[in-house]
């Protein structure tokens, strides 16, 4: 029995040439909206300050010295060396052995993806030629099957994939087709398995070769493996199979993978074949082994406008095989992005409330994910909608059961370091929603692990009915009052981060950005980051929508859908292979609008934002927010402009250290910042503020970032942070990342 993804459209091809700054006209010729001035002072460089990335990443416990794996990320420009001074004889190795016949389901799972990588690199050539997918089937899943069903499904791949006439391509399938016969027939023989391997990588390079796609090329192209070119080592002696590395890599197999797989993103170079498959024994071990690496290595989403990279970050979407073969390939396609987790595709003319738009990926498939993508970006995942156990569709007869299993589905997911979960509340009403929040936020995670909650403005019932009063309940029909009311609910429904969602009936869904006015989106920005909460946009993104998104101030766009970031058969519905090689000029839409006028006073309001949220503000550089606002309102260039430029205020703020992944240490670090910020509104006597500011100033200077988060949570500042809001007038709201606690109580 093996694991086989059925459907079988597999794991998608990294696109070698990328698109670089030259490829695109200067910014002013993009969009008159995008403004490169001049004589303006700009906001400093993104940098890792006093915040950093979570140090926990590395996971190997003495890199040498000439192996720059560092917390701040940079490249490792030495990578080169490490095929001179990594020999066994040299440094020190460590192992993993497996048996034969695990090798053996390690070589179907491996075969599979060679197959399918050739397959999409056939797609992805005759798009080129015809401009066109055609495809009736759907994503893969996982199954466990015989080994005969296996044969069969990977036999039709291989027959879709050379379905030419030409001498090579029959060739091929023949060629094809014996290497999976000796390795499915192998009799425990872990030499012909890696010898039929090794043919089968050959058969890739022939074939990409003879398609004309070299272009699409995952693997090195050294003949027979290149076992010189690789940093794992692999040998193969009887009934056993034998995975070496050196130690500095990490003496646990899974530590020792995630850091090869950064140290080949950040030299910006191509696993060898032994990598290939070293990785592929370590998909298979997280089977029965705790993949504990992954739930130390995390980033988490970041600060509002105080982001290390960029304030909205580009979330790039795919169930998952995507992210292994193509996102996490190199990292400029990593920096300022989200790798978020989610199916997609939905056949064409099935209505929303019959399929949600958005579905829960594959566990597995997240793990894999995991390993590859380390902390060097936030990993997220959608969940679902509620879900319905029974017939009733009652939420009251079926709440104990859908709340329990879908937090049976939140725990494997945050265990496996994702940053964020998003929920959907499509369906439900606001009193149930909150029920529903409120029920789902004891569910096991760790620090700066978020839950999100979805609100879509095309409700499938036409309208959300608002019940939280139940003596005066009202519908909900307009896109901005679902919107606003969301906010709302998201904050006293303990959750961190809301999610302003457009799908409708007809997919590719109409851009999110153009179904509403600039003026609401950027409301929403606003108001949501004002409470705290992390904001979110997703639906029908296409390249010339990041910068409207971008002037908004919003934390992230879901980019994934068919017209940006995937093929897709316009008559069925269906996707097709996943197109990394887009990620480039979404970088530079994202980055020619942060730098435009509008997008660096989009920036300065978020900081402004949170910087109300946090009372940490001065009442000068508060003074500064709603005309800030107003400017941007109305698209006033000049206005932002002075703002920018002429405003020591906004230079000060503009200044400021980012978190990285120390988020309470920079809240604390912006308090101390200033003698009189806005939270001493909330201070009855000089004593308490000088007793509240040297116990900051201490866990600021000692960078004890869990001392804080706990500090953030007692009573004195709850009490200031209380005191100031009703101070400024906010007394009523709720706001993110109050105090709560659990209790287990009836409905």
């Amino acid at each position: 029995m093996f694991s086989l993804l059925s459907g079988a459209l597999g794991k998608e091809a990294l696109y070698e040439s990328a698109l670089t700054r030259n490829s695109f006209p200067p910014a002013q010729e993009l969009d008159t909206d995008v403004v490169v001035e001049k004589n303006v002072t700009p906001p400093p460089a993104y940098e890792l300050h006093d915040g950093g990335a979570n140090e926990s990443w590395l996971l190997a416990r003495k890199p040498p010295a000439d192996l720059s794996l560092t917390k701040s990320l940079k490249s490792l420009v030495t990578l080169p060396d490490i095929d001179k001074k990594s020999k066994p004889a040299e440094t020190p190795m460590c192992s993993e052995t497996i048996t034969s016949t695990r090798f053996e389901e390690v070589a179907l799972l491996a075969l599979q993806n060679i197959f399918f990588l050739i397959r999409i690199a056939k797609w992805k050539v005759d798009y080129l030629k015809e401009q066109r997918f055609d495809r009736r089937e759907a994503l893969p899943y996982a199954a466990n099957v015989d080994i005969n069903r296996g044969v069969e499904v990977m036999h039709a791949v291989i027959d879709e994939t050379f379905d030419s006439s030409a001498p090579w391509a029959v060739l091929a399938k023949e060629q094809a087709k014996a290497i999976l016969g000796r390795i499915s027939h192998s009799e425990d023989n872990a030499e012909e398995v890696f010898t039929a391997l090794k043919d089968a990588h050959n058969l890739h390079r022939e074939s990409l070769v003879n398609m004309g796609a070299t272009t699409y090329a995952v693997l090195d192209f050294q003949a027979n493996g290149g076992a010189d070119e690789t940093l794992f080592q692999l040998t193969a002696h009887g009934d056993e199979f034998k995975i070496t590395w050196p130690a500095f890599f990490g003496e646990r197999f899974f530590a020792a993978a995630m850091n090869v797989a950064q140290a080949l993103r950040e030299a910006d170079r191509e696993p060898g074949f032994s990598d290939f498959l070293a990785f592929h024994a370590a998909y298979r071990k997280m089977i029965d082994s705790s993949f504990i690496e992954a739930r130390e290595a995390t980033r988490f989403l970041g600060t509002v406008g105080f982001r290390s990279h960029s304030q909205t970050y580009v979330s790039l979407t795919d169930p998952g095989l995507g992210h292994i073969f193509g996102t996490t390939r190199h990292s400029r396609w990593m920096t300022g992005a989200i790798v978020h987790n989610e199916y997609l595709e939905r056949p064409k003319g099935v209505p929303r409330s019959d399929m949600d738009s958005y579905r829960i990926p594959d566990i597995g498939d997240f793990a894999c994910v995991r390993l590859h993508v380390g902390a060097q970006a936030p990993t997220t995942v959608y969940i679902g909608r509620f879900l319905h156990t029974g017939d009733s569709h009652s939420f009251d007869k079926e709440f104990t059961a859908s709340t329990n299993v879908i937090k049976a589905a939140l725990t494997p997911f945050f265990d496996l370091g994702a940053a964020e979960c998003k929920i959907s509340m499509e369906g439900l009403t606001t009193s149930q929603m909150l029920t529903y929040m409120q029920a789902l936020g004891s569910v096991s995670r760790r620090r700066l692990q978020y839950l999100s909650a979805a609100f879509n403005i095309h409700p499938a019932s036409k309208s959300v009915t608002d019940d939280v009063d139940v003596q005066h309940p009202v519908l909900l029909e307009k896109p901005m009052e679902i919107c606003l009311r969301g906010i709302q609910l998201a904050a006293q429904g303990g959750f961190d981060k809301v999610t302003f969602d457009g799908a409708d009936d007809i997919y590719p869904s109409v851009p999110f950005v153009q179904q509403m006015s600039f003026a609401d989106l950027l409301k929403l920005v606003h108001e949501a980051h004002s409470v705290g909460l992390i904001t979110y946009m997703s639906a029908g993104f296409t390249f010339k929508n990041i910068k409207d998104a971008v002037y908004t101030g919003v934390d992230g766009i879901g980019l994934g859908g068919a017209q940006i970031l995937r093929h897709m058969d316009k008559q069925t519905g269906m996707h097709g292979p996943y197109t990394e090689e887009n990620i480039d000029r979404i970088k530079v839409e994202r980055e020619d609008a942060e730098k435009s006028l509008r997008g660096r006073g989009a920036f300065l309001l978020a900081r402004l934002d949170q910087m109300y949220f946090e009372g940490s503000s001065t009442e000068q550089e508060n003074a500064l927010r709603l005309p800030l606002y107003d400017a941007l309102l109305n698209i006033n260039i000049a206005e932002i402009q002075r703002i920018l430029s002429e405003e020591p205020a906004a230079g000060d703020v503009v200044a400021i250290f980012d978190d990285g992944e120390q988020p309470y240490v920079g809240r604390a670090r912006r308090i101390l910042r200033s003698e009189a910020p806005l939270l001493r509104k909330g201070v009855q006597n000089d004593e308490v503020w000088m007793k509240f500011v040297a116990v900051l100033g201490r866990y600021v200077k000692a960078k004890n970032e869990v001392a804080l988060q706990e500090k953030y949570g007692d009573d004195m500042w709850t009490d200031l942070r209380c005191k100031y809001r009703e101070a400024m007038g906010d007394g009523k709201k709720y706001f993110q990342g109050e105090p709560r606690y659990v209790f287990k109580g009836s409905r």
